[in-house]
């Protein structure tokens, strides 16, 4: 069978869907999902499909290195191999540094391939562990007004009560930002993003200041401010996620053993499987919350992610990032992710579930053809 289901091709191609309004954050902002579809061919016509996400601000990757890294480094190094030799994809990329975006679409595709050749959905091949995941909704920015009415309307149509807010851009702002959120919804799951944009003094102010407001607090200032990170866990009451700083297996055992990070937050689209299933076993053993969070996904990946998720019990537990979909006007998807009473089911379907819509991506694909 084996021989069967070797790569043969692998296609890339840039697609770009407007989002409904600009997410800001303290590292950035985003007016589009300018992403790449990745589709896995072999020899036997199977195909596995995934997305690639570029955040050059956080991995220094675009969608024009991520397709040149693809086209010329990656499906080279692949092609002929068995599909099911999963093994094979790191020994075989050992030698190809960084390009966490474009090697974890390619090797989530030839995880959604083997699922299709099997006819085996990917989540019960992963674990099968729960049907479905409760979803955190990432909350935009603006004033108080604005925010919880944003949270209100996600609670009244999808049932939505686990919140991220993003902060990191004014400290006193913030902080009445969370208190004003907090007050309005006392008994909704809220935690906060500052994506670094603390200095270490100002996170401990933060913290201090917010403290029985937040469920966890995520990334409240550099990890490279070593010693200043250490002082805001001690100065907590809560987790401290690490996520840009716990990119790599290594950096989350550093970060872990290290204390400056007690919570972590796993992303699919820069970690893939292995390394994701890696990094998930090393924290359930050492009892470190994780979750699963969000890249801006479009449906693609929030059907790996909820799929991942949903696979074992550490992470289904969890509340997971899988509502971002919902800032884009549209999806490439036949049939976009549904959200119901604020959890995402997991299907049966083949692989991830992943049917794109022909119409949908001749309308979206920016590479003119």
């Amino acid at each position: 069978m084996n021989d069967q289901h070797r790569i043969d091709r692998i296609e890339v191609t840039p697609f770009a869907i407007p989002l409904t309004t600009t997410v800001k954050f303290a590292t950035g902002s985003l007016s589009a999902a300018e992403h790449l579809l990745v589709t896995v061919h072999t020899e036997s016509g199977v195909t596995g499909t995934a997305e690639a996400i570029p955040r050059p601000m956080i991995y220094g990757e675009t969608t024009v290195s991520i397709a040149f890294a693809i086209e010329n480094l990656i499906a080279p190094a692949l092609t002929g191999m068995s599909i099911f030799d999963t093994a094979q994809f790191e020994h075989r990329l050992r030698h190809l540094a960084g390009n966490v975006a474009a090697q974890s679409s390619v090797e989530i595709a030839i995880f959604d391939a083997i699922g299709n050749a099997l006819g085996v959905s990917s989540h019960s091949l992963l674990g099968g562990f729960a049907p479905d995941v409760r979803c955190t909704a990432i909350l935009g920015s603006g004033s108080p007004e604005v925010v919880i009415g944003e949270a209100d309307e996600l609670k009244e149509t999808l049932g939505i009560t686990s919140l991220k807010v993003k902060v990191g851009l004014d400290l006193a702002a913030d902080i009445e930002l969370v208190t004003r959120v907090r007050e309005h919804a006392p008994d909704a799951l809220i935690y906060v993003d500052a994506n670094h944009g603390f200095s270490a003094a100002e996170a401990v102010r933060f913290v201090r200041a917010t403290e029985g407001m937040l469920d966890w607090i995520e990334e409240p200032c550099a990890a490279d401010e070593v010693l200043g990170r250490a002082s805001v866990v001690a100065a907590s009451t809560v987790p401290i996620l690490g996520d840009e700083s716990c990119i790599t297996t290594r950096e989350v055992v550093n970060e872990v053993l290290g204390a400056r990070s007690t919570m972590i937050g796993l992303k699919l689209q820069r970690t893939g499987i292995t390394q994701s299933q890696r990094i998930r076993e090393f924290c359930t053993a050492l009892g470190v919350p994780i979750l699963v969070a969000s890249q801006g996904d479009s449906g693609i990946g929030t059907r790996v992610s909820a799929s991942f998720a949903a696979a074992q019990g550490s992470t289904a537990t969890q509340p997971a990032e899988l509502a971002y979909f919902l800032h884009l006007e549209n999806d490439l998807l036949a049939h976009p992710p549904l959200i119901e009473n604020g959890r995402l089911a997991v299907g049966d379907e083949p692989g991830f579930g992943i049917t794109i819509d022909a119409d949908k991506l001749t309308h979206y694909r920016t590479d003119g053809k």
